[in-house]
């Protein structure tokens, strides 16, 4: 008997959050602009700048938690033929992140980056961090994320003995459904 009150409390408070529920669209799929930067913090060396598009797919399991998974490809803006693919996965918290309206999120991820250059290619991997702001419509998404990527597998695969900065930032508009 105490499993049917507990069942039809369960219920009623699922109706009684219907309506709301009904305006949750907690899947996005998108695409966009994404760019990523390798900073020296030694000026004898140019920093390294990439830019391209991001393929994004994203759940939203509460209005104030999600997850997103982003596939990069993108081109080193100086030289051609070095190029940057790969994924960004990244777990946030925030608000209006399954609703319509302003949203604004922070939170860490995992990066996976293959560069090919003109004679091999290196992949880099690690944690980041990162955070982003924007606008949810009735099925249209709005996200600007920068992501602050761990530089230390940077570093070590490419020998530079001077600190790094490795950041990326993405502009992407997606379908919510």
């Amino acid at each position: 008997m105490k499993f049917l009150s507990l069942l039809f409390l369960f219920v009623s408070l699922n109706v009684h959050a219907g309506n709301d529920a009904f305006s949750q669209k907690p899947f996005t799929v998108g695409g966009g602009v994404y760019v990523s930067t390798l900073g020296f913090d030694d000026a004898t060396f140019q920093d390294e700048e990439y830019s391209g598009l991001g393929l994004s797919l994203g759940y939203a399991f509460t209005n104030f938690f999600a997850v997103r998974g982003t596939y990069f490809s993108q081109e080193n803006d100086d030289f051609s033929d070095n190029t940057s693919k790969g994924i960004d996965l990244f777990a946030y918290f925030g608000s209006h992140l399954a609703t319509r309206g302003f949203k604004g999120y922070g939170g860490v991820g995992f990066f996976r980056d293959t560069q090919q250059f003109t004679s091999s290619s290196e992949t880099f991997d690690g944690l980041q961090l990162g955070g982003g702001i924007g606008y949810n419509w009735d099925s249209v998404a709005l996200d600007f994320t920068v992501l602050i990527r761990d530089s230390s597998d940077y570093e070590a695969r490419l020998n530079n003995t001077e600190e790094m900065t490795v950041a990326s930032g993405s502009l992407i508009v997606s379908y919510r459904f």
